[in-house]
């Protein structure tokens, strides 16, 4: 194996150069440094994660409510100040829901809702995630609503994320228990998260 030691790799003409032909491989030694000072072009979709934020709701929270309305999930709120407005949010968490007969979650970015369906049948309501008890035994039962939304804020002021809830008319919801709970080693209290990635130098859609 031959050896070719130089400081410096320019074009005889143009601006150009070609390592090699297609389907060579160039290995890298372990411990050695690639560093790169102007622009990576054609490494397909990547991401670098940036800030990464987390709020934890570890206690079980009642809320009551009014009928057919939402409210916010307390505690399941956190800021963000993106690097830059091309960066995106990733937004991901679980609220655990004790509901009597629904429960239905949104996101909200500051005051405004995203990431819900956009579909239109009658009545029904658009919600980031819901889920619908049929029958009174469910009613002990404590349901995890995943959060999974990837956000262009474009902005570099601090934005808030937040979760929102909806139950059914004016009966009580809680978080991290059942809506009837009994008090033995089969009953869970779970924790709700709510996590913000800021995802830099993305191609994302």
């Amino acid at each position: 194996m031959s050896e070719l030691k130089v400081n410096k790799i320019s074009p005889e003409t143009g601006t150009a150069i070609t390592l090699g032909d297609s389907g060579d491989t160039f290995t890298i030694p372990s411990g050695a440094t690639i560093t790169n000072s102007g622009t990576a072009n054609g490494f397909g979709d990547t991401a670098v994660v940036g800030q990464v934020l987390q709020k934890q709701v570890t206690e079980i929270v009642s809320f009551t409510h009014s009928a057919d309305s939402w409210a916010d999930a307390t505690g399941l709120s956190l800021a963000i100040t993106p690097s830059s407005s091309s960066s995106k949010i990733l937004i991901t968490g679980t609220v655990n829901l004790g509901t009597y007969v629904y429960g239905m979650i949104q996101i909200l970015r500051d005051t405004t809702v995203i990431g819900v369906g956009t579909g239109s049948v009658g009545s029904k309501t658009p919600c980031h995630i819901g889920n619908q008890n049929h029958d009174a035994a469910s009613t002990y039962e404590c349901f995890p609503h995943p959060l999974h939304w990837i956000d262009s804020p474009s902005t570099t002021s601090a934005t808030t994320y937040k979760a929102q809830f909806r139950g059914h008319s004016s009966s009580t919801v809680y978080i991290n228990r059942e809506y009837n709970s009994g008090d033995d080693n089969n009953r869970t209290v779970p924790v709700s998260t709510i996590t913000l990635m800021e995802l830099t130098s993305a191609t994302v859609s």
